[in-house]
């Protein structure tokens, strides 16, 4: 492994036999294309997207790229299975020993990397913007009582349908303040203000009591 100032040791466990390893705390470039690759090119296929495998090949990919732990166990560099790769992954400590040291931020990197390399290539985008309004329509509808959910529901649907490329701040408002679940949200705020103006006037409206002035003590 190159550049000494990135690469740190560290001690993994398995199948009852204890391995020192080195791993890189930081990627240049060529490698971070590589791991992006390797864990895009394995899940999808010309014919399919393996999704189910998505936690346990990045992870996989960790140990791979950033460590030379595989080549300590595998000494005959034979190709791994799935159970394989899944045992590794999930039965030793390595991926948990490198996201704990290598350089903030990196994780989130490759990450978004790889869902946006899987976007291209499948061509399933997520609709962040649909998402986002169907989680604030859910709170809403805890909040605020006898507010219809299938209004809720049924915009939060239309939104999700439209394409986020497409989606305004602007528009979104102009949906929202146009549906029936925006205006049962008004007329309950509307109520409850009302309310609290009228009891406001009450208590306004009512005679002060004139307090009694306490006697003075007397003194020996």
């Amino acid at each position: 492994m190159s550049n000494i100032d990135n690469v740190k040791t560290g001690v993994f466990e398995y199948k009852g036999e204890n391995y020192t390893f080195n791993y890189y705390t930081d990627l240049d470039i060529s490698k971070k294309v590589s791991f992006v690759n390797g864990v895009v090119d394995t899940l999808v296929t010309e014919n399919h997207y393996q999704s189910i495998l998505r936690s346990i090949i990045f992870g996989f990919r960790l140990i791979d790229v950033f460590s030379d732990a595989l080549s300590l166990i595998n000494e005959e560099e034979k190709s791994f299975s799935l159970v394989e790769i899944e045992d590794i992954v999930m039965n030793t400590k390595i991926v948990d020993i490198i996201l704990a040291n290598v350089k903030e931020g990196l994780i989130d990197e490759l990450n978004e990397a790889v869902d946006r390399d899987i976007e291209y290539k499948t061509g399933i985008h997520k609709n962040v913007f649909g998402e986002a309004v169907a989680s604030l329509l859910g709170t809403l509808e805890q909040r605020v009582k006898d507010v219809d959910i299938d209004s809720l529901m049924g915009f939060a649907n239309v939104v999700k349908n439209i394409p986020a490329e497409d989606m305004t701040p602007e528009k979104l408002w102009d949906a929202y303040a146009d549906s029936k679940a925006f205006k049962k949200v008004h007329d309950e705020t509307v109520k409850q203000s009302n309310k609290v103006i009228k009891l406001t006037d009450e208590v306004a409206k009512q005679p002060k009591k004139r307090g009694r002035k306490p006697k003075a003590k007397k003194t020996e």
